[in-house]
């Protein structure tokens, strides 16, 4: 009779107490092709009068010219000293720059020649005061190269030049006029070489290209990591206002933030030839990354879903523990349930962003089809629609603290970045977008866009 009894209560807890082992879904991670915003990180350039008067001046002091020997330029009988009497003063204006050089010059002039194997030669030294006047024309090419074409635009003497014959100075204007014409000439290429030294744009371009594609850590607690792939490089034409030479150069540029370890940096390229545009893009986008590992979603969803308890007339099961993972591009919610149903119930979902919230939370949950094919052979009680509104809502974990302590990296970041001694990156930000969830194989990404403006000074 015990037995009877012993057994009936057996089948009792046996039918009460269904135990299912549905298939696990397979784990699988297919990523949509995502391509990132480009945007134009511009680099402003700016030379003022003064401030390339001053450089000018500081480079050139004292002796600035001295042909040593009378028979080169094809013989010319001249030698020649110059140095700078005053400070050399600049003009800037449209496409060109207008120079008045003041220098204090030595001339050697004279004459030789050769005769019956007799050879005559006499040479006097001329003294003269006199301010020099060039102008000069540039442009840049695609090649990053500044073209100049410097040319005389006359002088003035200060007195008058003298010859010295013993001891005694004898004016000669004349004679001095010709030696300086036939000398500006050789004046002008040494103008325009000096200027390309200056105007080194290319070097200024590749030193920003070049770092600008190395990983730069910009917060050491979380590990955050911006990486830039720039694309194309392009240039404004050169303007004159209110004596200041301005251009500003624009890097098409992909930027991206990381969380953790190092990114790979993008493989180096050299600098590209040089787009010539009226006006460069203002816009700076900045695309962002949150990843949640699933250690930490899971986590998350545990507080939220152990202990939940589903109920359907006398049935009733509770969630015992919870784990997430991706399976053809849809979340997976593996939960262990005990109650009238014992074992695993896989929930299928898609992960998503809502914006009231600033939450990761999951929509068009429904079961898995392994699961549903076994428990609508045991359990079809289960398929009453409360239970997956309960895994809607409570599958949801909080990214306030992410994005808020990102949005104030960014803008620290964006307001004064020194790069390296002499880029510093500055800029603000307009705004701050969530974009699409989607799901990898160590975490749930939340894809980010942040747009304001950047440039990178130069110094």
């Amino acid at each position: 009779m015990k037995k009877i009894f012993f057994l009936i209560i057996a089948c009792i807890v046996v039918f009460a107490c269904n135990t299912i082992k549905p298939i696990q879904p397979s784990e699988s991670y297919n990523p949509p092709v995502y391509t990132p915003t480009a945007s134009s990180l511009n680099i402003p350039i700016e030379i003022s009068e003064k401030q390339l008067e001053a450089d000018i001046n500081k480079q050139l002091q004292g002796l600035i010219y001295e042909d040593k020997s009378m028979d080169d330029n094809g013989g010319d009988n001249l030698m020649i000293k110059a140095w700078k009497k005053e400070n050399i003063s600049i003009k800037i204006s449209n496409n060109q720059i207008s120079y008045r050089i003041p220098l204090k010059l030595w001339i050697r002039a004279g004459y030789k020649f050769e005769k019956f194997g007799v050879t005559l030669s006499d040479y006097k030294d001329i003294n003269a005061e006199i301010a020099l006047k060039f102008i000069t024309a540039y442009t840049v090419k695609k090649d990053w190269t500044l073209v100049t074409s410097t040319t005389d635009n006359g002088y003035e003497w200060f007195g008058t030049p003298t010859i010295t014959i013993g001891s005694i100075d004898f004016p000669i204007k004349k004679i001095a006029d010709g030696v300086l014409k036939s000398q500006l000439k050789t004046l002008a290429p040494m103008i325009d070489d000096q200027l390309k030294k200056y105007f080194n744009l290319k070097k200024v371009a590749s030193d920003a290209w070049a770092t600008m594609q190395k990983p730069i850590l910009v917060e050491e607690s979380y590990k955050t990591w911006f990486r830039n792939s720039p694309q194309e490089v392009t240039i404004t034409p050169l303007i004159v206002k209110d004596g200041i030479i301005k251009t500003t150069i624009g890097i098409k540029t992909i930027t991206e933030s990381f969380v953790g370890k190092q990114p790979e940096p993008v493989k180096l390229t050299i600098l590209p030839s040089l787009t010539i545009v009226n006006s460069p893009s203002t816009e700076y986008v900045m695309n962002m990354y949150v990843d949640v590992p699933y250690k930490i979603a899971d986590s998350l969803s545990r507080i939220n879903m152990i202990n939940q308890t589903f109920e359907q007339g006398k049935k009733k099961i509770t969630v015992k523990d919870l784990s997430l993972f991706g399976s053809n591009n849809k979340l997976i919610i593996n939960t262990l349930v005990e109650g009238s149903v014992k074992g695993n119930i896989f929930f299928t979902g898609i992960p998503f962003y809502e914006k009231e919230t600033k939450s990761i939370r999951v929509k068009e949950v429904d079961f898995d089809i392994n699961t549903k094919n076994t428990i609508i052979k045991s359990a079809n009680w289960m398929f009453h629609n409360t239970l997956i509104k309960l895994v809607e809502n409570k599958m949801s974990y909080s990214i306030k603290d992410y994005l808020d302590e990102y949005s104030k990296m960014t803008q620290d970041y964006l307001s004064n970045y020194k790069i390296s001694e002499q880029i510093t990156l500055k800029g603000s930000v307009s705004s701050f977008d969530v974009g699409d969830v989607i799901l990898m194989p160590e975490s749930i990404r939340v894809l980010i866009t942040c747009k304001g403006t950047a440039s990178l000074i130069y110094k």
